[in-house]
């Protein structure tokens, strides 16, 4: 695993946080491109970075 700890829940504590963390991000990139672009093809983009990022964050909170 990409992050080994002594304990599980430091383990945890940190995946939250870093879920946390692209969560902010991913919702401030996704406002940006909303408001100031307005380019359709820009915003499925967006939501394909979305997919991955969840699909990520489910695979890393199984492991």
């Amino acid at each position: 695993m990409w992050c080994n700890f002594l304990q599980d829940g430091a383990k945890i504590k940190f995946l939250s946080w870093l879920i946390s963390i692209l969560i902010i991000f991913d919702r401030l990139a996704f406002v940006k491109l909303l408001f100031l672009l307005m380019n359709i093809s820009c915003l499925l983009i967006a939501m394909k970075w979305r997919v991955i990022c969840l699909v990520w964050i489910i695979t890393i909170m199984d492991n």
